[in-house]
């Protein structure tokens, strides 16, 4: 079977096509009830368009499934919820009669009917989802494309990189990584990306440039991320760009509690050595043990320059409650600016993030003026969100299990806590499905590992899991989630809704509450320790604390102090916690600040109890009543708030459940984008599907998906800083021509449009090979893939005498409008073709010299009749000399020179 899917298919063809043979085949395999091989994995590669990439998973799964079922290692529920997601997506399906005789006792069970067509054979059809509960599921599992093509054209360092990459997903990503490979020393960039948008692009690409893949030894960049599952996650995701490196040490890695102690000093060595180009770690990983000191005396040798935190939107949320680690990274990244002389540089990650937490990021995080912030928020355009209530919760699990039974997989089942968890595992297991299991907080570290690569391998169609799993995991395919329990708030939701449909396709978010949900959400509200009890932690602390021996306003606290009477106050990791929790919380009022975050214990166990703070609010020092009063105001605050949340995600997923679809007549006012907007105000509106707007005509809906906005704010001070990192080739004809000037330029004839500059863009890239760091360029010259393929193929390694260089591909519009800084570097101009926006470009090159931005070298290329509104010819403006671009082909032949850069 293997050789004859080898035969049947066309790698060179249309990838459609090729998903339709494989689909050719599968049907033919059905139809004859043919026992087979897994389908050979190679063949997924042969689709690379990203609709069909997208869809043609269904046939990767289910033809794995169907394997397994025949072999009789799974139940007919695994077999029939994938036939009819075939089905709904490709249309009917003749399965062999030996096929049909296992399942038919239960194919009513999932829409599925058949028609007997003879000869053994029966075709299989699936009905729409009729549902007596739920309004529009009709057609709620159809598969359908939400991606909005705003790709633009890559560079050198991604082509190089990935070989098939030419083009970055959208504006907003290449600017993020554009920003963070150019970051001066010290700084700190905070990135707020769509979900599926490719934020990891921006930890991965610097770190495999400065490591060249991981053949030298340039240092490491930490990244600190919330859970195990997403540190696995990136580090596989990761290392399929380091092939060549020159061994384990040499790649990224993941730290985490499980791994083993001569892991630990491998990786430590490393570290100190330089080699390890990226390190994937948790806030108590780094913060707990000895790698704490490590990267510090990592830092005094100059090998720790970047600092990543992913998912920092955490730091408030989490931070605040049971991982306070989270907010007391802030310090040691601190400590970790001081160790490497002022040159770390610090980036925070986050799709979606509100305005209290970008102020709170911000503030913990940078410096002043040292600021550099990219902010592309959209809400997600692939989901369509469904909400029903239940008086009951026996009610709700059936709804939830009848939906089960229709809505495309892979799914995540979410819940609140691990308990839960379990229970749906075994009520699922009791329905008839194996291929599920569950991801919580209590799934042991080892294990945790093992069920991501399943998951990633597609051997789980369910996941049952609360929020410890899905932070950042890229699983691009995910058409399912439901919540079978209520979200403690609309943030959390949010979050949790974006696992499903990265892959830019549609994806459905079912929310299930019922009665109890809303006192068991309050029930379960992190717990903030009561003034009565927080007075006498901090007088035992107080009492035990000591002037630090060089800091006059810093005194060092006991974070296991006690105090005698005290039954709740017994030494230990408790303790420890409620003085922690109720440290942060006196940081979080202004009462105090901690100056340094000593780890709170080394891999040899051995305790580093004191603290060291700065009291910002004397009055609290000796005085009960300014301390309790202090403390309890702050308290109250944001218990209320916590309340307030659990209310309003309440009532909202209620008030859509009592309204019909279409029984709310101003989607302006209702639809749900505008409620999620409100927590993330600085985000585009988006929406595709809600109870509001899922019966209004396409065109009439209010907030239809647009492409990708970014807002940059990039401080002046901050790009003189930047220095130029390549010397012209002094042996080429142009820079032997701009001999005493910083500016040349070369023209070109022929009608009066960029685009027939395409003939030229090889010539272009041999230019920029000679050192040209910047390249600015009209968006009208790369309007198709084949000119985009050809210069940046060329941009990219060529050959093993070329290393890549750092250099930036940037649009002359994004120069003129969109506040994107011009940078100190060696400079390449493709001017365009039309007079204001030549004339605009001209101009704001010109005046950077006002904000001491000086360009090392210009080349500019222009049209021989190029001229400014003002009707200006550019040649007779511009300083220097200008040849024809047939003048430097020629010189370049005769030449015939051989160059290496670096």
């Amino acid at each position: 079977m293997e050789s004859r899917i080898g035969l049947f298919l066309d790698v060179g063809a249309n990838t459609m096509n090729n998903e339709q043979k494989i689909l050719a085949i599968l049907k033919e395999t059905l139809a004859a009830g043919n026992t087979t091989k897994s389908m050979p994995p190679n063949l997924s590669s042969i689709i690379t368009d990203e609709i069909a990439v997208a869809r043609s998973q269904i046939l990767f799964r289910f033809w794995d499934v169907y394997h397994l079922f025949i072999q009789q290692q799974i139940g007919v529920n695994d077999f029939l919820i994938l036939l009819r997601q075939l089905i709904r997506t490709y249309g009917s399906v003749a399965i062999h009669l030996r096929i049909w005789q296992q399942i038919v006792e239960k194919v009513s069970d999932f829409g599925i009917a058949g028609r007997d067509l003879g000869n053994e054979t029966i075709e299989t059809s699936a009905f729409d989802w009729t549902s007596s509960w739920l309004d529009d599921a009709s057609n709620i599992d159809r598969f359908e494309n939400r991606i909005l093509d705003e790709k633009i054209i890559g560079d050198g360092l991604i082509a190089s990189m990935e070989g098939n990459w030419i083009t970055y997903r959208s504006a907003a990503q290449k600017i993020a990584v554009d920003s963070w490979l150019f970051a001066s020393e010290g700084t700190t960039t905070l990135v707020s990306l769509p979900t599926g948008s490719g934020k990891s692009l921006c930890t991965i690409l610097p770190a495999w440039y400065e490591s060249r893949g991981g053949a030298v030894a340039k240092g490491t960049t930490i990244v600190i991320v919330p859970t195990v599952a997403l540190a696995y996650d990136q580090q596989k995701q990761a290392q399929r760009f380091f092939p060549q490196s020159r061994g384990d040490l040499f790649e990224p890695l993941t730290r985490t509690g499980a791994t083993s102690q001569e892991e630990r000093k491998d990786i430590e060595q490393a570290i100190l050595d330089g080699t390890l180009p990226i390190l994937y770690t948790s806030p108590e990983s780094l913060l707990q043990s000895n790698l704490y000191y490590t990267c510090l005396k990592a830092a005094k040798r100059g090998l720790i320059t970047r600092f990543v935190i992913d998912e920092a939107h955490l730091i408030e949320i989490w931070g605040a409650d049971f991982r306070p680690e989270f907010q007391l990274l802030s310090t040691y990244r601190r400590l970790l600016l001081q160790a490497s002389g002022g040159k770390l540089k610090t980036l925070l990650l986050s799709a979606t993030i509100t305005p209290k937490g970008f102020d709170t990021l911000a503030h913990l995080f940078s410096e002043q003026n040292r600021l550099i912030t990219i902010q592309a928020n959209q809400l997600r355009n692939e989901i369509e969100y469904y909400f029903n209530f239940s008086q009951r919760e026996s009610t709700r699990r059936s709804r939830v299990l009848e939906a089960l039974r229709y809505l495309p997989r892979p799914a995540i089942l979410y819940v609140t806590q691990p308990e839960q968890a379990e229970e749906w595992i075994n009520i699922l297991h009791r329905e008839g499905y194996s291929r599920i299991d569950a991801f919580h907080g209590k799934t042991p570290s080892s294990r945790r590992y093992e069920l991501i690569q399943e998951w990633s391998a597609d051997k789980i169609d369910i996941m049952v899991a609360t929020s410890a799993f899905g932070l950042g995991v890229d699983k691009r395919h995910v058409r399912t989630v439901i919540h079978a329990t209520l979200p403690e708030n609309l943030d959390r939701l949010y979050q949790e809704v974006g696992r499903g449909g990265r892959d830019g396709c549609r994806a459905i978010s079912l929310v299930c509450i019922a009665e109890d949900d809303h006192s068991i959400a309050l029930s379960l509200t992190p717990k903030r320790i009561t003034v009565e009890k927080a007075y006498p932690r901090w007088r035992a602390m107080i009492d035990d604390a000591k002037n630090h021996p060089n800091v006059n306003d810093v005194i060092l606290v006991n974070r296991d102090a006690t105090r005698k009477n005290e039954p709740t106050m017994r030494p230990g990791p408790t303790n420890q916690e409620w003085n922690y929790r109720m440290l942060l919380m006196m940081q979080r009022a202004g009462m105090l600040e901690i100056a340094e975050v000593p780890p709170i214990s080394s891999d040899d166990e051995q305790e580093i109890n004191w603290l060291p703070i700065r009291i910002l609010k004397p009055e609290i020092y000796n005085n009960k009543k300014s301390f309790e009063t202090a403390f309890e105001v702050f308290r109250t605050s944001e218990i209320e708030s916590i309340k307030q949340s659990v209310q309003n995600t309440f009532q909202l997923i209620a008030g859509y459940v009592k309204k019909k679809s279409g029984d709310i007549e101003n989607p302006l006012n209702s639809c749900l984008a505008l409620k999620i907007g409100r927590t993330y105000e600085r985000s585009q509106l988006a929406c595709s599907g809600c109870p509001t707007c899922r019966n209004i005509p396409l065109s009439e809906r209010p907030y239809l998906p647009q492409p990708i906005e970014f807002q940059i704010d990039y401080p002046d001070d901050l790009a003189t800083e930047i220095k130029s990192q390549q010397i012209l080739d002094q042996t080429g004809s142009i820079q032997q021509k701009m001999s005493g000037w910083n500016q040349f330029t070369l023209t070109w004839i022929g009608d009066l449009d960029v685009r027939t500059l395409s003939n030229h863009l090889g010539d272009i890239a041999g230019i920029i090979w000679r050192g040209f760091e910047q390249i600015i360029y009209p968006e009208s010259l790369f309007e198709d893939n084949k000119s985009i393929h050809t210069f940046i193929k060329a941009l990219s390694k060529v050959d093993t005498g070329r290393n890549e260089f750092l250099h930036r591909v940037i649009p002359a519009r994004w120069l003129v409008n969109l506040n994107v800084p011009i940078l100190p570097l060696n400079t390449l101009v493709i001017y365009p073709t039309n007079p204001s926006l030549a004339q605009a470009l001209y101009e704001r090159i010109v005046d950077a010299k006002t904000d001491n931005i000086y360009l090392p070298s210009t080349l500019n290329i222009v049209h021989i009749d190029q001229r400014f509104k003002d009707g200006r010819k550019f040649i007779d403006v511009v300083d220097g000399l200008n040849e024809p671009i047939e003048w430097f082909v020629q010189a370049e032949e005769e030449q015939e020179d051989d160059f290496t850069l670096f």
